[in-house]
């Protein structure tokens, strides 16, 4: 095999690792959306993924493949929004996060919040579930939540 040749078969190489990588973090982002769903019982409709993790965006939903940004560090970028709801109007709440897969596992990092999780066995998501909920759930029950000063682990904009 000629020099140009090993240099194929190592680019073939790489593009099937980054296919496989991409194709394995894709099942697992699914996954991780359709237990979130599950897990918060919220409607299909009430959840939404966008591009980036500017605020700007909130309003351009996208898909799950498209909202997945592969960073240059390995890493997928995802944003995805809730709609909470009440009788006055309702909020979006913007949460990015980003995770890479790593061994058999995979490492979720909750942006904003400083927050890490270690996942080898998809069960141990409900953590992160317990740790979102419990984010926001706090946080619209401290006094004045609305005060722009107080701040969030998450970028929140309000349409009534």
């Amino acid at each position: 095999m000629s020099k140009y040749e090993q240099l194929c078969e190592s680019y073939r190489a790489s593009v099937e690792r980054l296919l496989h990588y991409k194709s394995d973090c894709f099942s697992f982002a699914y996954q991780f959306f359709e237990g979130l769903k599950k897990y918060l019982e919220i409607p299909e409709m009430d959840i939404k993924f966008h591009l980036g993790n500017e605020p700007d965006n909130i309003t351009k939903d996208c898909t799950l493949k498209e909202a997945m940004l592969l960073r240059e560090d390995g890493c997928y970028l995802i944003t995805f929004s809730l709609t909470l709801k009440a009788s006055t109007g309702s909020e979006i709440v913007l949460i990015p996060f980003k995770f890479r897969k790593i061994d058999e596992g995979y490492t979720i990092y909750m942006l904003n919040l400083r927050q890490e999780f270690n996942i080898q066995h998809m069960q141990q998501l409900v953590g992160v579930y317990d740790f979102i909920f419990t984010e926001l759930k706090n946080f619209y029950e401290q006094d004045l939540f609305a005060d722009q000063g107080k701040k969030i682990g998450f970028l929140a904009r309000n349409f009534t």
